[in-house]
Order: structure tokens, then C-alpha cells, then sequence
């Protein structure tokens, strides 16, 4: 893969940039016309960003820490726009911030598809990474890893790269084995394999603490395997129960004694609701019973004198017929009275005889659940069967934790004798790699550190050993002299990238043809920075490849050589400003003088 052209959709947000072979470096610079302003803030990184972006980089546009979420309202109403080259075919990837989990891409001379950022990246991982031949492991759900060793962009304003090997965050080391291998096109198998182990391991490590947990907590099981001890008393009490309910099944002399029993319960309970009824009419008809009229002969005698005083006839009239109601009222209660009592007595007498009733059925269905009673009195055969499920129930939870405690005891057993084994393999594929393909990766590297650093009697070394402490089980050590400026990162970094980028070229190994480094050369000697000019030319002799950096013009500033160019070399800051792909200044930002 070979970048070739960034640019915006409309144009205008920034000056296109052309890749070429060889170097191609993105240069800030202060020209004589231009007094003052810092050349840190300018873009170089920034420009990198946009690569990256259109590469699928996480994106956020709340992060303020986020170089391009810094520019949002200016780079909103673009498109970012990126050519690439794989295979001899042109490709475009075509991401807009303001809808940035989107992105338009296809071939240059084709319809370009929308996809979603998640589903566009294992097609990139496929089109970038999938190998024609290789006896190892690979996935392009490794895209964002494998892209990461490619691109390597400060961030958050940092001012040192990370190690060499272990270049990106929240990647375990056992990972970055195995990646780091398929690289350099060395069977990763047994590294993979490894890495399996260990998350398997990790998993069953958490799934016997929640049983552990759930187990205390739930059940009140503090040791496991007490319990398994205790289980079997357990099963004991759930037979004897059981037992005890079969013998009431199979008894001879009752004819299906279960329903007879629940029918002998019902009975009950519906004469003791019966009852119930029958005692509340009992108290309503007997405080009926005391509820007669308050109006008498003498309140008749009253009412007539009234009447008298208006009309003496008129009063008579009255007073004789209120007299005749009275006698008429006297004997509608006493009739009453007499209905009621007979209700009274009526009813008394059917409680009686349900009394009777019942504490017959009682009698008859004690005799019944007589045969449940063993270890302890059964009073209903629904309770019977209520704790013999709650004992099976018991019995279950227990045996379940047992049994899933005992499996996952099982799993991590199975585990442990996998490591073992894989550790004596690892050590038997070191051994092999010594004599075969991490040699030859080793010339290369001492090549490329012998021609930056001519004269250095200290040599560096790159190796694979074993680790059988570490969960990696191997590791890959990169050593250089250290007393080289800033050797134990960016001179590290630089040769150890190469010694990759050359070794995938040489094995014909399908990925990119590029690295991106921002600030490799930060207090980099001005002589190692020439010899590194003039290696990377020696190398286009194996095969293309672009080498894409950042640089101050500054000396001694961030991003800056440690000291200027020799005035004695053809390689001067003006060529190197000349032949840059993109060359800013404080007037003249990536995004326009006004935006820093």
C-alpha cells in the first residue's frame, strides 16, 4: 500500500499534499521575511492526524485534547479525502467530521459505497494486510493495531514515543507478540496459542470467583467442599420424604387417598365459610329483634289534642284512627318477632349440625394423613410435596455450584498443562528462530543502525527469548547503546520500524509500503539525520517505500535536530524545506494563519 494524494472536498481547507518515494517530510520553518511566532502549533502533526483519519482513527468531537476536534468548525464542511495504491490498483477513502462513522470509499475509477467505520475496517484490514502466504494467524479485526505500527502520531501533546514493541495503549504484551511476529512474517501459532491460554485462564479465574460469590452470598456456602460432604446427608432427608409420600400413594386399603384427602379439606373449609355466613345473619337478625316502634298510645293522645284544639271532631277522627295503627303495628312486630326467632333457631341448629360435620371430617381425614407422618407431622399433602421440592430444590442450587465449580477446577487443571506444554514448545521455536528468520531481521537492523550511527563501536541487538515468567511467554528485546541522544525511544523507534518496513519488502509481505513518524527527529544529531537521508535513498534499491516525518527547522526546539546542518554538506535545511511535501510556517498554517 502507497499513499498518494491528501487533499479537501471543496479544496481550500488545506494546501493537497503529494507522497513520493523516499522520504517525504512535513517541515515547519521560519522564513526571513516572517519575524517571531512559534513553530510548534503550526500542523505538521495535524496534517498527520488527517491521514489517519482517513484510515479509520477513532474520532471524537468533544475531545478538547483531540487535535481535530480542536479545528471542528473549521473542517466541519469538508471532506478529507485520501489516495491510496494497493496492488497496482488506485483506491479513495473519502471522511467528513461532522459525520465521521461514516466514510465513502471504492476504486478511483469506480462508484465510491458508503460504510460504517466498523465495517469498513476488516475490508481494509483484508485489502492492506491478508497475507498470500503465511503459516500463522491473522484476522482483520487486527486492523486497528496493525495500522497503529504504521502511524505513529503524538498525541495530547506528548513529547516522547512510547517503546517500540509496545507502541499503543491497553494492548497487552502477548498481543503485541503476536502482531509483531506476523510483521516480520514469522509463524505467530504458538504466540496466538499462547494468548488464548492466557485469556481462557483469565476468564476462568472470574468464573470461579462469582461462583465463590454467588455461592456465599446466595447460598450461604462458605467452603464448597463441605458442602459436598453436606450434600449427602441432603439427598438422605430428600429419600426419606419421598418415602414417606410413596407409602401413602401405595396403601392398600385407601382408594386414591390423595384426593380423598383434598376433598375431605375442602369440605371443611366450605362448612367453616358457611358457618361463618351463618353466624353473621345470626347477629343481624338478633339486633333486628330489639328494634321497635317508639310511637305509644300516649304520644296518639297527643297528637289528637292538637287536632282538638283546631276542631273538636277533626280530633276524635285522629285520635281514633292513631289508636288503630298502633294495634295494627303491635301485631306486625310481635309478628316479626316471632319469624326472626324461628330463624334464630333455624339457623343455630345448622351450625350445630355442620359443627357435627366437621369435626367428623377432621376426624376422618387425620386418619388419612396419618401414613405421612414419619419424621415429622404432615398435616396436607400439598405440604408434603411443597417440602419435598423445596429439598429438591436445595439439592440443586448446591449441586449446581458443585458441579460448575468442579468444571471450571477442571478447565483451569487443562489449562495449566497447556501452559506447561506450550512454554517447552516456545522455547523449541526460539531456538529455531535464532538459526532461521529472526537472523536475517537482525542483519537488517545492524544495516540500518551501522549507517545512521557510522563509527559507533557500541552495536544494538534485536532478539526473541523466551520469558517463561511472563504471560507473553517470549519477548522481543531491541537494545541500543545508551549513549546515543534520545536512543532508548526515537533511535530505537527509527531502526527497529525500518528493520520491519525492509524485512516486510525483502519477504514480498502484503501491508503498507509507509511509515509515519511525528517527531522522530527530536534532538536528533544533525550528522545521524544526513546519514538517515542518504540510507533511505540506499534503501529504494530493495523497493519502494515512503518514509513520512515531521521536522522543525528550529534547532534544540521540540522537533528540532540538536544542533543546525553541516554547512558542508549538500543536504541543506533550504533543500530540505524545497523538497518537502508540505512546508508551514507561523503565517502560513495548515489551516490558515488564524488557527492555531
Amino acid at each position: 500500500m502507497y499513499l498518494k494524494h491528501l487533499y479537501s472536498e471543496p479544496e481550500g481547507l488545506f494546501e493537497p499534499i503529494e507522497f513520493v518515494d523516499g522520504l517525504n517530510l512535513i517541515i515547519a520553518h521560519r522564513p526571513e521575511v516572517e519575524v517571531g511566532g512559534s513553530l510548534n502549533g503550526v500542523g505538521k502533526s495535524t496534517a498527520l492526524d488527517l491521514i489517519d483519519f482517513c484510515l479509520l482513527s477513532g474520532y471524537s468531537p468533544t475531545d478538547s485534547n483531540n487535535r481535530l476536534s480542536a479545528a471542528k468548525k473549521i473542517i466541519d464542511s469538508y471532506d478529507i479525502v485520501l489516495e491510496f495504491e494497493v496492488d497496482g490498483t488506485d483506491y479513495i477513502i473519502r471522511r467528513s467530521t461532522s459525520n465521521h462513522t461514516e466514510v465513502y470509499f471504492g476504486k478511483k475509477d469506480g462508484t465510491l459505497e458508503l460504510y460504517k467505520v466498523s465495517a469498513l475496517a476488516p475490508i481494509l484490514g483484508d485489502l492492506m494486510f491478508l497475507p498470500r502466504e503465511y503459516s500463522g494467524r491473522y484476522y482483520n479485526a487486527w486492523y486497528r493495531r496493525l495500522r497503529h505500527f504504521f502511524v505513529k502520531i503524538h498525541k495530547h501533546k506528548a513529547i516522547t514515543f512510547a517503546d517500540p514493541i509496545e507502541y499503543m495503549d491497553k494492548v497487552s504484551y502477548r498481543e503485541f507478540m503476536y502482531l509483531h511476529l506476523f510483521l516480520l512474517g514469522i509463524d505467530n501459532g504458538l504466540s496466538f496459542k499462547n494468548d488464548t491460554i492466557v485469556v481462557d485462564r483469565k476468564k476462568a479465574d472470574v468464573t470461579r470467583k462469582n461462583v465463590i460469590e454467588i455461592a456465599e452470598e446466595a447460598y450461604g456456602i462458605e467452603n464448597i467442599d463441605e458442602k459436598k460432604r453436606q450434600l449427602q446427608q441432603l439427598k438422605i432427608e430428600l429419600r426419606g420424604l419421598e418415602t414417606n409420600i410413596e407409602k401413602f400413594k401405595l396403601a392398600d386399603n385407601y382408594t386414591d387417598a390423595e384426593d380423598e384427602a383434598n376433598q375431605l379439606t375442602a369440605k371443611i373449609k366450605s362448612y367453616w365459610l358457611d358457618n361463618l355466613a351463618a353466624r353473621k345473619r345470626l347477629k343481624e337478625l338478633r339486633d333486628s329483634v330489639g328494634t321497635q316502634s317508639a310511637f305509644t298510645t300516649r304520644d296518639a293522645n297527643r297528637v289528637a289534642q292538637i287536632y282538638k284544639d283546631l276542631n273538636e271532631n277533626l280530633g276524635l277522627d285522629i285520635k281514633v284512627t292513631l289508636n288503630e295503627a298502633i294495634e295494627y303495628r303491635k301485631k306486625l312486630v310481635q309478628s316479626r318477632q316471632n319469624f326472626i326467632k324461628s330463624q334464630i333457631q333455624e339457623l343455630g341448629e345448622a351450625i350445630e349440625s355442620r359443627n357435627v360435620e366437621i369435626e367428623e371430617l377432621e376426624g376422618k381425614r387425620a386418619n388419612t394423613l396419618a401414613l405421612l407422618t414419619a419424621k415429622e407431622a404432615i398435616t396436607d399433602l400439598s405440604e408434603a410435596y411443597l417440602a419435598l421440592n423445596r429439598k429438591r430444590e436445595e439439592i440443586n442450587e448446591i449441586e449446581s455450584i458443585i458441579i460448575t465449580n468442579d468444571r471450571i477446577e477442571r478447565q483451569l487443571l487443562e489449562i495449566g498443562q497447556e501452559e506447561s506444554s506450550i512454554n517447552l514448545k516456545i522455547n523449541d521455536f526460539i531456538q529455531g528462530l535464532q538459526e532461521e528468520s529472526i537472523a536475517d531481521v537482525t542483519a537488517i537492523f545492524h544495516k540500518i543502525y551501522d549507517e545512521i550511527y557510522k563509527g559507533e563501536t557500541r552495536k544494538p541487538s534485536l532478539s526473541i527469548l523466551p520469558k517463561a515468567t511472563w504471560e507473553s511467554k517470549m519477548e522481543i528485546e531491541v537494545k541500543v547503546p545508551s549513549g546515543l541522544s534520545k536512543a532508548r525511544n526515537q533511535g530505537r523507534i527509527l531502526i527497529y520500524d525500518l528493520a520491519v518496513l525492509m524485512t516486510m519488502i525483502r519477504n514480498q509481505q502484503r501491508g503498507p509500503r509507509f511509515l509515519i513518524h511525528d517527531g522522530i527527529f527530536d534532538g536528533m544529531d544533525p550528522e545521524h539525520f544526513i546519514n538517515l537521508y542518504m540510507l533511505l535513498q540506499e534503501l529504494l534499491h530493495i523497493g519502494r517505500f515512503q518514509y513520512i516525518a515531521t521536522l522543525n527547522e528550529s534547532e534544540g526546539t521540540r522537533g528540532g535536530l540538536s544542533g543546525p546542518l553541516s554547512t558542508t554538506n549538500s543536504i541543506t535545511m533550504n533543500k530540505l524545506i524545497e523538497d518537502s511535501i508540505l512546508d508551514l510556517t507561523p503565517n502560513k498554517k495548515l489551516f490558515g494563519k488564524d488557527f492555531d
